[in-house]
């Protein structure tokens, strides 16, 4: 597991793992060996390997999950979404302006975003 993001609202947690290529979710009062339910995982999400490096983000006023990936592109799915689902958008190309990757001193990437709710927005590191 490389990230996690916590949604208040639900009570509920969202990890990614990088080698599974998906985000798990849990219930934030999950004790033990509990399942994580939902699941996106499969070719149709476009999770690679290292997208799921990105650090989730949660929306939990508009019930969606952000993942931000290598290649400059943002991954948007509902927060119920289960399986090999394709996100429902997909923000990224060259009007965007998007620069999401940030060199570490260990050569991997930390792709970076937030989410204001409130004001319906979300927060990208300028390039």
């Amino acid at each position: 597991m490389h990230d996690i993001a916590f949604d208040g609202i639900h009570d509920e947690i969202a990890v990614t793992s990088p080698l599974a290529q998906a985000i798990l979710s849990f219930r934030g009062a999950a004790n033990g060996e509990e399942a994580p339910f939902p699941v996106i995982q499969g070719d149709k999400t476009q999770i690679k390997g290292v997208g799921a490096t990105g650090k989730v983000s949660i929306d939990p006023v508009h019930d969606e999950i952000f993942l931000p990936t290598p290649d400059n592109t943002i991954l948007n799915f509902n927060r119920l979404d289960n399986g090999n689902i394709p996100p429902r958008r997909i923000l990224g190309g060259p009007d965007t302006q998007l620069s999401l990757g940030q060199q570490t001193s260990g050569g991997g990437n930390v792709l970076c975003i937030r989410i204001d709710p409130i004001h319906n927005l979300l927060l990208v590191p300028k390039g």
